[in-house]
């Protein structure tokens, strides 16, 4: 996925909106300040987003090591859930790449707050749930990471909707971004289903990310603006690069994590979604007032 439809770039947006001035993004009854960060370490250049291109920066204000126990950080808290949810189906997949902060706090608060799947988890199973053991139970807990996200951040939309009806995007996500994070969802949710049994598990490899490793790999030989020659000259420099040194074509990736996998069927996948969206309507109910999970889900899930 290229454009603005790359997992990093959607982060990028969703964490700027939730920290803009002319909205307080509120995921039930809790709003986003992240002001209350500031108290815990977080810099001031991130904060007011002087560099709203930089993922440094907006990975930093979704950073749990910035937590302080503020009895306003509750937004930030469920906002940091659903932001690990969706860049974990991406970036976080293939590789364990996260601090002990951020280990510890996915760990206790899925584990408070979706607590019946780790019950159901196979036995072997890293209890950290960016890191699975193989690679058909990282396809399976890609599959529910991405459809949990995807469903809260509609609940969330719904329940704004409901409540203040015309007003709705004063207290929530702006419409682009919130489809662009559904769609960034839906893809990891259909690549899962659709995924090619010949090649091996790596969400990660259909990012923007890749496309833009190579491509500097390309043209670091070359200063300004590289044109069409100098592409060509390139990619036979890169390719002879790699023949003298065949380290260079070695994926750091664990093998393990690297198998070839049979994508979900489809009653797989009906299952797994059924029980994510009761997970979902649940964490909701949690973070609402006076709504409860099963009136819930009687109420979403009742013919029309």
């Amino acid at each position: 996925m290229c454009g603005c439809l790359d997992p990093q770039h959607v982060i990028k947006r969703f964490c700027f909106h939730i920290a803009t001035s002319s909205r307080t993004v509120e995921f039930g009854a809790f709003g986003v300040e992240l002001r209350i960060l500031l108290h815990g370490g977080l810099s001031v250049r991130a904060y007011s987003s002087v560099d709203v291109q930089s993922d440094s920066d907006a990975a930093k204000k979704t950073n749990p090591a910035y937590l302080s126990d503020h009895p306003l950080e509750d937004g930030c808290l469920i906002v940091m859930v659903v932001q690990s949810l969706i860049s974990l189906a991406w970036t976080g997949s293939a590789k364990q790449s996260f601090s002990l902060s951020f280990m510890l706090f996915h760990v206790f608060f899925l584990f408070f707050c979706f607590f019946d799947i780790f019950l159901e988890l196979p036995r072997g199973i890293s209890v950290f749930v960016a890191c699975p053991r193989n690679a058909l139970q990282g396809l399976k807990l890609v599959f529910q990471h991405s459809l949990l996200a995807f469903y809260i951040l509609l609940l969330a939309y719904h329940d704004k909707v409901k409540d203040s009806g015309p007003l709705w995007n004063r207290r929530f996500l702006p419409l682009t971004t919130l489809k662009n994070l559904l769609a960034v969802c839906a893809h990891s949710v259909i690549a899962a289903m659709n995924w090619d049994p010949s090649v091996p598990w790596k969400p990660g490899s259909r990012t923007e990310a890749p496309a833009e490793f190579h491509f500097s790999m390309i043209k670091r030989h070359f200063r300004g603006s590289p044109s069409l020659k100098d592409l060509l000259l390139g990619t036979q420099h890169c390719h002879l690069d790699q023949c003298r040194n065949q380290d260079l074509l070695k994926s750091k990736i664990k093998k393990a994590l690297s198998q070839k996998v049979e994508p979900l069927s489809h009653t797989e996948a009906v299952e797994l979604s059924e029980k994510c969206f009761t997970r979902a309507v649940k964490m909701m109910s949690w973070i609402t007032v006076n709504k409860d999970s099963s009136l819930m889900l009687t109420f979403l899930t009742c013919d029309v």
